[in-house]
């Protein structure tokens, strides 16, 4: 009997190694075949998926290998914006939605995993789990928090919060873009990536409409993601009690002071389990430790494993 090759991945890329961009993702329902929207922005055909509507992000690859225990958010509060000059609306957020689904307004669009919706050139927002992550994370590299937003092209600074909201210590992560900015191309539009930086592209796009209350069509947004560790911030001292982060856009490289912010979650691995509080919680669990191995000992159940032939799930032989 050997080890299972996902705990053999885990030993051979502890956690901390580096920010690192997506290089793939699914998704419920899977985007559709590219569409081509007359009249909209960007409106392209190309060998891209297309998201329409509402889409759950169900896993992302990196380097390092596929994530599938995912959870977003279940607030988010401080949501500031840039709504650009000609905003008939300059005092409300900005947000996203798919073109065959309906608006969520304000920081609502941020919250689970839903990256078809979002925050439109967003400059701060306080995103909440809902849970306390371990301080050391999950097993793995780059896989304890995950964004996406449009295209890979601006940069943010992230903070870790504590369950309060308070910032964590002098704790703080760049995500920069990378330094070429847009081009327009013949085939894939106006709005095309040169250069990611520590992004990575999903080769997935989204048609969605943009605005505050009703919205512009825009076509082919590329959908980019980033994956990370607790260890990958820096500061003072030991990172303790992450229960969410403070998002905030910077201007490196070619960014331009706001990011189009989709979806801010986590690693289900990576969360803390509450040891217990009482006594009688002690007790419990200790219970119900105590019957599984009267259970397992008993002579029906050695009768039982002794006519068993077939490996235990999850385990490679």
């Amino acid at each position: 009997m050997s080890l299972s090759l996902s705990f053999i991945a885990a030993l051979s890329n502890p956690a901390g190694a580096e920010v690192t961009g997506f290089t793939g993702a699914t998704f419920d329902p899977p985007p559709t075949s590219d569409v081509d929207i007359p009249g909209a922005v960007n409106s392209k055909l190309d060998s891209n998926l297309n998201i329409t509507n509402t889409t759950v992000l169900k896993s992302f690859t990196t380097k390092f290998g596929t994530v599938d225990t995912l959870a977003g958010a279940v607030s988010v509060e401080n949501i500031t914006t840039d709504p650009p000059a000609n905003d008939p609306y300059p005092g409300m957020i900005r947000n996203f939605w798919p073109i065959n689904g309906s608006p969520i307004i304000g920081g609502d669009s941020l919250v689970g995993l839903d990256v078809s919706r979002g925050v439109d050139n967003a400059l701060t927002a306080d995103v909440f789990f809902g849970n306390t992550l371990k301080d050391d994370g999950a097993p793995g590299s780059a896989n304890d928090i995950f964004i996406t937003a449009h295209f890979g092209v601006d940069s943010i600074r992230v903070f870790p919060l504590d369950s309060k909201g308070n910032l964590i210590g002098d704790f703080e992560l760049a995500i920069n873009s990378g330094v070429g900015g847009f081009i327009s191309d013949p085939k894939y539009g106006i709005f095309v990536p040169t250069d990611l930086g520590d992004w990575g592209n999903t080769d997935t796009d989204l048609v969605i409409e943009v605005g505050a209350t009703d919205g512009s069509v825009f076509d082919d947004i590329k959908l980019a993601g980033v994956a990370f560790d607790l260890s990958d911030f820096h500061g003072t001292g030991k990172l303790t009690d992450v229960a969410g982060l403070r998002i905030l856009a910077t201007d490196v490289n070619n960014s331009s002071g706001s990011v189009d912010l989709a979806k801010v979650g986590y690693n289900t691995a990576a969360v803390a389990v509450p040891e217990p509080t009482s006594p009688l919680a002690f007790y419990g669990f200790a219970s119900v430790l105590l019957l599984g191995y009267r259970v397992a000992a008993s002579p029906g159940m050695t009768a039982l494993k002794s006519q068993s032939s077939s490996p235990v799930e999850g385990i490679d032989e």
